[in-house]
């Protein structure tokens, strides 16, 4: 009888002992799974954190390039330039590079010269900021490497063509094809893009990090008003060329990193 009991004693110490056992085994588990859990919420965090500040990085060094380009547009205080640093864009206001229901450029024009300075302003000054058909930056020089510290570089400048809402009736002169707000606003970025590259033929070597050309021309007619179309100056500030700076930043963690890594090829000397 007390042997029997002494056996069921001894077979509940070992079950309990069993039982404590698991538990501390499973407790342990859910341990190493929290700090697992942990550590990846914090390379996530690491991660995010790294590709927001280099999606600043980049906006500051547009805002940078944007700067120098009025600089340079505005050096003999004839040419007034407007930026819009939150959108990455250059304004060319009204009468600077085209009049109203005027599309082409003529040679000896006012606006071949602005497009000239234009051209020679961009190649000025994006030099540092995209790169060449073999995927280097175009200037590798150490003053490049100095000017643009953070390695943001260019994916896109669009010359966009905008109008006001006054309706073309019969087609512009000398050219009765364009009729509408739409087909001039893109007949003046095509203009703007080709007397550009005419001026400049290095600004059709530049390259984004994606090996494209930066340069594009778009068009919105009427539809992209930064002013009332009701008074005759609002609808001067409506017709424009604006052009805009996309830069390039990698769409996620893992893209930024193989980024980075190709950044140093990209700063080798051709």
């Amino acid at each position: 009888m007390g042997g029997a009991r002494r056996n069921r004693k001894s077979r509940n110490e070992a079950d309990e002992s069993y039982f404590v056992s698991m538990t501390d085994i499973m407790i342990g588990m859910l341990f190493v799974f929290i700090l697992i859990i942990m550590y990846f919420s914090y390379q996530l965090k690491i991660q995010s954190e790294a590709q927001d500040d280099y999606a600043q990085s980049a906006t500051d060094h547009r805002t940078q390039i944007l700067d120098e380009l009025k600089d340079y547009l505005e050096g003999n205080g004839q040419i007034k330039i407007e930026i819009d640093a939150e959108q990455g864009i250059l304004r060319v206001p009204e009468g600077v590079l085209f009049d109203s229901g005027v599309a082409d450029i003529l040679e000896g024009s006012n606006a071949d010269f602005f497009s000239a300075k234009l051209a020679a302003a961009f190649a000025a000054v994006i030099r540092c900021s995209v790169l060449n058909e073999g995927l280097k930056v175009f200037d590798g020089s150490e003053k490049c490497r100095s000017k643009n510290v953070n390695r943001a570089f260019i994916e896109s400048i669009f010359i966009e063509g905008h109008t006001d809402n006054s309706p073309i009736r019969g087609g512009l002169r000398g050219n009765v094809k364009i009729n509408s707000n739409l087909r001039l606003s893109a007949r003046r970025a095509t203009n703007t893009y080709e007397n550009m590259i005419a001026k400049k033929p290095v600004l059709e070597a530049f390259k984004s990090p994606k090996n494209e050309p930066v340069f594009a021309v778009s068009a919105y007619g009427k539809t992209r008003p930064i002013d009332t179309n009701s008074t005759s100056s609002g609808k001067a500030n409506n017709r424009r060329i604006d052009i805009r700076l996309l830069m390039y930043i990698p769409e996620n963690s893992a893209a930024l990193f193989d980024y980075r890594k190709r950044l140093e090829t990209f700063y080798e000397l051709n």
